[in-house]
């Protein structure tokens, strides 16, 4: 079985790892001066920003696949969207948003390919539709390599499936 895999860019592992120490620290701090005061609803706020902060850390410390490539289709990784059949697929583009580049994958049926996600899942994908086109997208950030590579791997890997 043939197996291609991306991984996300070490220098936005590095960055999520610190803003990850950052919201442990800090609230950490806060969190035990509000304590000692009695004040203890602030306290609940900062245990959560130290929990998200945690999740933030331990994510980013682990190997973290972007996205696998298989005969069945891509595997997204960095959010719930999980498996895209190939069937799914019918191209890659480029989009600029706001301050950053995406990847999107133009999809052939979008409602099959929703109906096949839970409510959560396909309501995420859902929001994606109307802003970027597509249900299916992710971040440059995600990737170590630029995404014009990134498209020209696709298309290779799914070139070579074909034939």
């Amino acid at each position: 079985m043939q197996i291609e895999t991306f991984y996300k860019s070490r220098k936005n592992k590095i960055t999520e790892i610190f803003i990850g120490l950052f919201l442990v620290a800090i609230p950490l701090k806060l969190a035990l001066t509000q304590y000692k005061n009695k004040a203890y609803f602030p306290v609940i706020f900062f245990v959560i920003l130290i929990v998200f902060g945690l999740l933030l850390f331990l994510r980013n410390m682990r190997s973290k696949k972007t996205l696998l490539l298989n005969e069945q289709g891509i595997i997204c990784r960095t959010n719930a969207i999980g498996l895209v059949e190939w069937k799914f697929i019918e191209g890659l583009e480029i989009v600029k948003a706001s301050q950053s580049r995406i990847l999107v994958f133009k999809i052939t049926n979008t409602e099959e390919l929703l109906s096949q996600k839970n409510k959560a899942v396909a309501l995420l994908m859902r929001s994606n539709i109307k802003p970027l086109g597509s249900p299916v997208v992710i971040a440059e950030n995600e990737f170590n390599q630029s995404l014009e590579e990134v498209i020209i791997a696709i298309e290779a890997f799914r070139k070579n499936l074909i034939s």
